[in-house]
């Protein structure tokens, strides 16, 4: 009988991708947070606490575009 993990929690691709480039660049989490827009307390409860799904279209899109995010990563991490 196959192994089955059903404690782990599925993956949020789009954070993964957005925390990759967020590294890559070296920001820290004050100017992530003025990247998005918002302050330091939401950006950090977005990150830890919410999935991307919660997340507004607008929030997502303008998150990738400041990060230079390509456009066809974006769809393809969104694909589940």
């Amino acid at each position: 009988m196959p192994r089955v993990k059903l404690n782990e929690p599925a993956r949020d691709r789009v954070k993964e991708l957005i925390l990759g480039q967020k590294h890559r660049c070296a920001f820290d989490d004050e100017s992530m947070a003025k990247l998005m827009g918002v302050s330091r307390a939401t950006y950090s409860r977005r990150m830890n606490q919410q999935k991307t799904t919660e997340w507004t279209l607008r929030e997502v899109l303008r998150t990738c575009k400041q990060l230079n995010v390509p456009i066809d990563e974006l769809r393809e991490a969104i694909r589940y």
